[in-house]
């Protein structure tokens, strides 16, 4: 996957000092994708961590309160789709089960997105990601959230 870091100047403020615009969670297999999401978020003020799976995910969200969640769908022991369902489970044990998703996955066709959106996640982003568009996404489904 290729990251690109450009960021449209009119999204790319950075948080006031001392303070994070939001803590994200980056479910992904890849520790080269893992690393440079997350230098674009945190270039741009968020608060970040990353796990390497669907169960790490599952797990992470049981103890930890994130504002929003960056899901891969191909990923091993656990995909972005199986995590998804069980997020949205009430019985889950995660924190909270309405959690923002956004799918990130390099499967871009409509059954792919429709597939994403079946299982309850609330976005969809192709690989390679584009900055400026995640980087909206996610101030997108915030903005949501806070309302």
């Amino acid at each position: 996957m290729q990251v690109c870091d450009k960021v449209a100047p009119d999204i790319s403020t950075p948080a006031p000092a001392g303070k994070t615009r939001a803590h994200i969670l980056v479910v992904e297999d890849s520790l080269i994708n893992q690393t440079m999401v997350m230098i674009i978020l945190k270039k741009n003020g968020y608060s970040v961590d990353a796990v390497p799976n669907g169960i790490a995910a599952i797990a992470t969200l049981r103890k930890i309160s994130y504002d929003l969640v960056l899901m891969d769908c191909q990923m091993p022991k656990m995909d972005g789709f199986d995590a998804t369902l069980n997020i949205r489970n009430k019985d889950s044990g995660v924190l909270d089960n309405a959690i923002p998703i956004i799918a990130v996955t390099a499967h871009a066709a409509k059954e792919d997105q429709a597939k994403c959106f079946l299982v309850g996640m609330n976005a969809f982003i192709a690989k390679p990601i584009k900055a400026a568009e995640l980087l909206a996404e996610i101030e997108r489904l915030l903005n949501i959230k806070r309302d």
